[in-house]
């Protein structure tokens, strides 16, 4: 699980109290340690002050204690209340459509991710929502997302190694390879993009650099999904697989 975090403008609101878990930084390290006793402060603090950033740590002592969809919609509760401005609504709407996919609720995941477009269309909220599209194999719409995050945030290796697959599922080889070494030249370590370029390569007929690409991606993340994937299309390619 991707762990959520402290939010500045939240950190902003948040008054310090006479306990020392009504700190909003110290709440949010806390519930980490001792998730149950932070949710208990959390909502007597609330109760009292009725403060977005303890509604946001008690959201993050229940995904601390696996309440997964608790956790999510007191996000998404957070995000509405006054006082919270447009960009931290965005990041806490991000923030519960992680927990919503983890879950396994995509649909829910969509509706928190489409209602943070509204608000703001972040590069991170438009990544967010083509890696569902990705999930649901609906690629032209992975790639428009990918596209406009990229128009904002063009060295982001992520979204270019996304948006790399993204082509390749489309059927364009050549724009996924050069998807893939863009990304590469921003991040050199990244597995994704190296994966990327070995698919991209093998469909454009370069075996030799398909299998330069795998092996350079077992070499940079040996233990990443990507490196496995890259071990079997290795041995496919031996005729192992």
């Amino acid at each position: 699980m991707r762990p959520l975090f402290a939010l500045p403008v939240l950190i902003a609101l948040a008054t310090p109290a006479s306990a020392d878990l009504r700190d909003y930084q110290k709440c949010i390290d806390m519930a980490q340690i001792s998730p149950e006793e932070v949710r208990r402060e959390a909502i007597a603090w609330y109760t009292e002050t009725g403060e977005p950033g303890a509604l946001h740590c008690e959201a993050v002592a229940l995904s601390e204690m696996g309440a997964l969809s608790t956790a999510a919609n007191k996000l998404q509760e957070t995000a509405q209340l006054p006082g919270v401005d447009e960009l931290t609504r965005v990041n806490l709407l991000t923030q519960a459509a992680l927990l919503w996919r983890e879950e396994g609720d995509n649909d829910a995941a969509f509706g928190a991710l489409d209602t943070a477009v509204k608000y703001r269309a972040t590069p991170r909220v438009l990544i967010e929502r083509a890696i569902l599209h990705a999930d649901a194999r609906a690629w032209e719409k992975a790639h428009s997302d990918l596209s406009q995050a990229l128009s904002t945030s063009p060295r982001d290796a992520e979204a270019l190694s996304l948006r790399a697959a993204a082509n390749r599922r489309m059927g364009d080889a050549e724009a996924a390879r050069r998807d893939a070494m863009l990304a590469i030249e921003y991040l050199p370590v990244s597995p994704a993009a190296w994966f990327e370029l070995g698919k991209a390569e093998q469909a454009l007929g370069l075996s030799d650099g398909a299998r330069r690409s795998w092996l350079k991606t077992i070499d940079v993340a040996p233990g990443s999904p990507f490196a496995t994937l890259a071990r079997g299309a290795l041995q496919d390619m031996d005729g192992g697989g």
